[in-house]
């Protein structure tokens, strides 16, 4: 019995260190809002972005999730859902003073999240608008998007001037500073946030890795 007890006891002190070691940190800890906070909406209903178990989910409505906390370097990584036609977006270093009226997209970056299949949008957008485009700057190198109602994942990192997008495993955007003026005019610090833009969006195991 002994024996067993220190067996245990060794089992549950490699899975804590496994855990203390382990770089990625879950970007909504307890599964609520308590550090975010809505932007964008009119008049939404308290329950516009949610947790169903595991899933943070939006209602249909424009506007955007944000963090109460701000960003500098990180990897970010989460796998995202769309439902036909559905249209959806993560932002990246959002300043604070970012003017309510005006989409994070002018004033921060956005990497769109969008069901590039849909008859809405096939053929008729810019091709930064497509999923995984870096809004205004840069569209994807190679198309991965699943389809409607399927995991898509993103793993995004963001450091100093560069951003760089692993869609689905394959690495296919990337952007400094000396690709785009306008992209060095963004600020290097802000806020993370989700955008449901007039659709509703599902996203799941959202981590983030602070960098130097």
């Amino acid at each position: 019995m002994i024996r067993y007890g220190l067996m245990i006891v060794m089992l549950l002190a490699t899975v804590s260190t496994v855990h203390a070691d382990d770089p990625w940190q879950p970007l909504f800890p307890t599964k609520d809002l308590l550090n975010w906070e809505l932007k964008g909406y009119k008049n939404p209903p308290p329950d516009q972005w949610y947790f169903d178990g595991d899933i943070l989910k939006s209602k249909v409505g424009p506007g955007w999730l944000s963090s109460k906390a701000e960003y500098r370097n990180f990897k970010l990584k989460f796998e995202w859902k769309v439902p036909e036609g559905g249209n959806s977006g993560v932002f990246l270093r959002v300043p604070t003073n970012s003017p309510a009226n005006v989409s994070p997209s002018s004033t921060a970056v956005e990497i769109q999240m969008l069901d590039d299949n849909s008859d809405k949008y096939r053929g008729k957008l810019k091709p930064y608008q497509y999923s995984g485009g870096f809004y205004h700057f840069k569209p994807v190198t190679k198309s991965m998007f699943k389809g409607a109602n399927e995991w898509n994942s993103y793993e995004i990192t963001v450091n100093d001037d560069r951003i760089s997008l692993l869609y689905n495993g394959e690495l296919v955007n990337e952007i400094s500073a000396a690709d785009s003026a306008e992209y060095a005019k963004r600020p290097r610090v802000g806020h993370i946030g989700f955008q449901n833009h007039g659709t509703a969006v599902q996203i799941r195991n959202i981590q983030i890795m602070p960098l130097k």
